[in-house]
């Protein structure tokens, strides 16, 4: 098939079905291996059933790191509001002892 269309490519290429994926019977679609373009690149979408499981995992493994990363961002939050109050509280009291002073 090849000769067919030298300038656009392979058949499958020109069909839009992904290299890997064996297209010969439907079957073969429903437990087609993922594809092996990077799924920010893939043009073959909806050839890459079999990543059903991996891309879920990833997914969890995103969320986890988010709310991990929220949690960290709101830590840090919460000790830089504490130690601003600190320091306010402290400058509050230095005010006191030198208005007292004089």
């Amino acid at each position: 098939m090849d000769l067919l269309f030298p300038a656009l490519g392979t058949l499958d290429s020109v069909l839009g079905i992904c290299p890997q994926v064996q297209s010969e019977e439907a079957e073969l679609l429903s437990t087609a291996t993922p594809c092996h373009h990077p799924p920010e690149t893939c043009n073959f979408t909806s050839f890459r059933e079999g990543e059903g499981e991996e891309g879920e995992e990833e997914e969890e493994e995103e969320e986890e790191e988010e709310e991990e990363e929220k949690k960290k961002k709101k830590k840090k939050k919460k000790k830089k509001k504490k130690k601003k109050k600190k320091k306010k509280k402290k400058k509050k009291k230095k005010k006191k002892k030198k208005k007292f002073a004089n």
